[in-house]
């Protein structure tokens, strides 16, 4: 049976986002200290707030130590979302028919490839797992992700281990690094931060993602 876990901090903000979801979820708390092999490797631009840079580096923690126990405890058949996303049901139930066989997104932003990065229309619409196509697009923000098997981490992990350059936010590091070759198509999940963010500064209007696409 497919375990989902939300990633979603011990504070006002998570217990509100937790309290909205439309799913039976385990939560993961987010550590209030990140790892000293997380916070003392990761890169920043010189004009990030203080807020930004906490957040990506305890994002990436929280992401590091949830597919650490993924792997060490050899869990299958997981999503790891956060907890600003949404389940769509009749998405949902097509999906656990159709699951795929490996790792891949269940929602995101799809851009053009660096430098542009600017916003991709161009990619397959098809009905279930689709490759990415990494010549011309990456699929950024980690808006849920399917693990079929425990062994799919295990490039995440010693990446982030081992790698000699610093450490950027998640989602840059799964889409620079080519790790998810894959995406769920239509999305499995619809992304509502309702106004709030624990990265970025504070916002009030939502920001909406569905199909890998912005909608609002």
């Amino acid at each position: 049976m497919t375990k989902i876990f939300v990633i979603s901090m011990d504070n006002a903000i998570g217990a509100a986002r937790r309290n909205l979801l439309n799913y039976a979820f385990t939560w993961f708390k987010a550590a209030d200290e990140p790892l000293p092999l997380i916070k003392n490797r990761m890169f920043h631009f010189w004009n990030a707030s203080e807020k930004n840079r906490r957040g990506r580096t305890g994002c990436l923690d929280s992401y590091y130590r949830l597919f650490k126990k993924i792997y060490d405890e050899k869990l299958d058949d997981i999503i790891v979302a956060e907890d600003d996303c949404f389940i769509k049901a009749e998405d949902y139930a097509y999906f656990l028919l159709n699951k795929p066989l490996d790792i891949c997104y269940l929602n995101g932003s799809f851009r053009h490839a660096p430098p542009s990065w600017k916003v991709y229309l161009e990619f397959n619409r098809g009905n279930g797992i689709n490759p990415i196509d990494y010549k011309a697009s990456r699929i950024i923000g980690t808006l849920g992700i399917y693990i079929p098997t425990y062994e799919c981490v295990k490039p995440i992990l010693t990446y982030i281990e081992k790698t000699h350059y610093k450490l950027r936010a998640v989602d840059m590091i799964l889409c620079k690094e080519q790790m998810i070759r894959y995406y769920y198509y239509p999305s499995v999940m619809i992304h509502d931060d309702n106004g709030t963010t624990n990265i970025q500064t504070t916002r009030t209007k939502s920001l909406i993602y569905d199909n890998y696409l912005k909608i609002k």
